[in-house]
């Protein structure tokens, strides 16, 4: 069920970060994986409680309505956690837009177990959401995770649009989110510009 609260207002123990990736320069092709760097700041892993990471996926593909197979492309994200953005381009680099599992490319401490519902029954939608729940306050896993967005061709050539939306919600609501994740997105372009 939609939390109207959560559509129109921002909270401080709430951040979300989008991409609308609908125009020719930020499509996505077939058989290729976009990663996004999302920021976990340590007031949020330090933070008092569970902690959530939900992932929004959205995606329109080309549809035949005379095939079994309707959808010209599927598509799926991962979560991973403790790896440099280079590791974790090496590895989805060398798939090709394979939807292979996460699992087996990386050990399971650091792929991050995205529930409800699981990967298998979300990917079988073009609308996906996964949330990442952890209560821990390790450091071990560092202050960025990757998102890890996948495009798999199945009889459609052209490129597809799509959006995501990653929110990170603290169950204290005492932490105050939004600057400390504005502050560590513009250090981290200017670190990369």
């Amino acid at each position: 069920m939609p939390m109207l609260d959560n559509c129109i207002d921002t909270f401080e123990n709430r951040v979300v970060m989008y991409a609308d990736n609908k125009d020719s320069n930020t499509e996505i092709a077939p058989d290729v994986t976009h990663i996004y760097e999302i920021p976990i700041p340590k007031e949020f892993r330090h933070s008092k409680g569970t902690k959530r990471v939900i992932v929004s996926l959205a995606f329109n593909p080309e549809v035949r309505k005379s095939r079994l197979d309707y959808m010209g492309h599927e598509m799926s994200f991962r979560l991973i956690r403790g790896k440099s953005f280079e590791d974790v381009y090496q590895v989805y680099a060398s798939q090709k837009g394979k939807q292979d599992d996460a699992l087996d490319l990386f050990p399971k401490a650091y792929v991050c177990d995205v529930t409800e519902p699981g990967s298998e029954f979300r990917e079988k939608g073009t609308l996906q959401k996964g949330i990442f729940e952890f209560s821990n306050k390790s450091d071990e896993y560092g202050d960025f995770y990757y998102l890890v967005v996948n495009c798999e061709r199945r009889w459609s050539k052209i490129n597809q649009k799509y959006a995501v939306a990653v929110a990170l919600e603290a169950a204290d609501s005492s932490v105050k989110l939004v600057n400390v994740v504005r502050e560590m997105i513009r250090t981290r372009h200017r670190i990369r510009a």
